[in-house]
């Protein structure tokens, strides 16, 4: 609509007092949104291709000629469209297959052999990935300073600057002082606790990693299709990599919520997963069910605390209400057949009389995000649970 209209973002945006399109700021998701349905072809495409460095070539080239054609076409049209914005998301896949090239050139090797594997290296970089990221973060800097920069030259800046930032990630793998190594798999859940995990060890294990993969819930899949790849994903690491310990951390989301059947498939496939995990690690240790949160919660809590701060209480959970709705869960989780694992909850942390709290009354921080994950005002609570479970492992090795 907003092309049909030959309509301009930055004029609409200035003269938003007066504009009734409640829809202007949500330019970019709906990109996103047909980006991801056409996300699946660009990459049963780029499978055609023999190696990663044919893959990166071709990224390179379309996000080289992208942007020409981005140049080129009328911006009000080009800004809202997605294949001349596909530069954009093509830049994405630049970091993608850098750092996939980058880690497997370096297979199944302690730290020790990769730092030596690195330094053998016939040609060697001048900048590591420290100094790549202060470019980058220079040149985002200098993107917001008072002179106007062209809008053809700040695009793809921030565009590849960004780009260059994630693509400087490296392998969550972090060679320890200890002998035991930890891994941890599951959903977008593990991105709220990881560092925290790894704190509490403080450096006493020998490797730490993490897989977080959506749709991946570590003991089971759901209906969705990218659950079961998750479920393989998983599975496969731990084989590889045989971790001492082995955190499932998932967000229990659709079909472990339903009604227990006299034969329980469902458990029947969470027991057969743990059996296989049984196969390769020492021990595991399971995330409890968590209260389930409203979507977009952080949005509602700063609405009450502008506009209703005396009905702040009303955003916390009705405890025995979400008890019922994870009922289920609860009982498939105590029902695993393991002589392994240990479940760890988190949930009566959160708990005052009646309800489960949402955010801390004195700070005024919310628990929950937008997305239904704990912040860090959440996580920290959490943090005596997390050293004592690393304290009984530490003592086990």
């Amino acid at each position: 609509m907003v092309i049909h209209d030959q309509a301009d973002y930055f004029n609409e945006f200035f003269s938003s007092s007066s504009s009734m399109n409640a829809f202007l700021h949500l330019w970019s998701l709906s990109l996103e949104m047909q980006f991801y349905l056409l996300v699946p072809f660009i990459f049963l495409g780029l499978q055609f291709l023999k190696n990663d460095y044919l893959k990166l070539l071709t990224v390179v080239l379309i996000t080289v000629m992208g942007f020409i054609g981005f140049a080129m076409i009328l911006d009000k049209f080009a800004f809202n469209f997605l294949f001349l914005r596909l530069w954009q998301f093509s830049a994405g896949f630049i970091a993608l297959f850098s750092m996939k090239i980058n880690s497997s050139e370096l297979p199944n090797k302690s730290p020790a052999e990769k730092i030596e594997a690195v330094e053998e290296k016939k040609f060697k970089c001048p900048f590591n990935k420290e100094d790549l990221v202060i470019i980058a973060l220079s040149i985002l800097a200098l993107c917001l300073m008072p002179n106007k920069i062209p809008l053809l030259i700040l695009r793809p800046l921030v565009t590849l600057s960004t780009a260059l930032i994630i693509g400087c990630q490296t392998e969550k793998l972090q060679p320890g002082k200890g002998n035991v190594s930890i891994m941890m798999i599951g959903n977008s859940y593990i991105l709220n606790f990881v560092d925290q995990i790894e704190e509490s060890f403080n450096m006493n294990y020998s490797e730490f990693r993490y897989i977080s993969i959506i749709a991946s819930y570590g003991t089971f899949s759901s209906s969705w299709k990218i659950s079961e790849q998750a479920l393989e994903i998983s599975k496969k690491q731990v084989e590889l990599y045989k971790p001492d310990v082995l955190f499932i951390v998932p967000r229990y989301m659709q079909n472990i919520k339903d009604p227990i059947q006299k034969n329980d498939g469902l458990l029947e496939e969470m027991n057969k997963n743990i059996e296989f995990y049984e196969k390769f690690v020492k021990r595991i240790y399971i995330l409890d069910a968590l209260p389930e949160y409203s979507e977009n919660f952080f949005t509602m809590f700063l609405h009450y605390l502008i506009t209703r701060p005396e009905d702040m209480e009303l955003l916390h959970l009705n405890k025995k209400k979400a008890d019922l709705d994870m009922k289920n869960v609860r009982k498939r989780l105590r029902n695993i057949k393991c002589t392994k694992c240990e479940l760890f909850d988190l949930s009566h942390l959160f708990v005052e009389n009646d309800k489960y709290l949402t955010f801390d009354r004195e700070k005024m921080l919310a628990y929950v995000d937008n997305s239904v994950h704990l912040t860090t005002a959440g996580v920290a609570p959490c943090d005596p649970i997390f050293k004592n479970i690393t304290k009984g492992i530490l003592n086990k090795f």
